[in-house]
């Protein structure tokens, strides 16, 4: 038998599944990130159509908002790319995904605690409108907190799912001893 082909022998139907998951979010958000590329290239040429001749001029952020969509784009892109190394067990791949899992649990972590100080820093308004904006953001702590703990329960699992020795064998790592 070849290696190619035991490999696909052992090949586990948690590991398939994770791969075309992160195939379809990784492509769909790829696809997004192209799309909205796209958009934000033509909008300054859109501008300068329609001032006919006046000066234009683009807002002030939005070279940094189009760098910021450049980069979500080729970082998506390398993600996809991964993703079917991931399906084609490819060990960089499970090692990539290991390593993105760990910083989503650290960004979603970081994400919750700002949002903790950010609804916390505020001090309480004497306006009716505001203080029901104050006590829904208060009412939103909650849900973020829930939110965080679940989606870093989620990447810890996977984490420890793809650190298993079955896993690693799988993707022709063995087990480190």
């Amino acid at each position: 038998m070849v290696d190619g082909d035991s490999r696909q022998a052992k090949a586990t139907t948690f590991v398939t599944v994770l791969a075309w998951s992160l195939i379809s979010f990784t492509g769909l958000g790829a696809a997004s990130a192209l799309l909205q590329n796209v958009v934000f290239n033509i909008i300054p040429f859109l501008l300068d159509i329609q001032s006919r001749g006046t000066a234009a001029q683009t807002p002030q952020g939005f070279f940094a908002l189009r760098a910021l969509i450049a980069l979500l784009f080729a970082f998506l892109t390398l993600a996809l790319v991964s993703a079917i190394a991931f399906l084609r067990r490819k060990e960089w791949a499970r090692r990539t995904f290991i390593a993105l899992f760990v910083l989503a649990i650290a960004l979603h972590a970081a994400a919750a605690l700002l949002f903790l100080l950010g609804a916390g820093l505020f001090p309480p308004s004497r306006h009716v409108s505001d203080a029901k904006f104050d006590a829904m953001a208060k009412a939103m702590l909650i849900p973020v907190a829930v939110w965080a703990l679940g989606m870093a329960v989620l990447f810890g699992w996977l984490i420890k799912r793809l650190t298993s020795p079955d896993v690693r064998r799988e993707f022709g790592g063995g087990v480190a001893t």
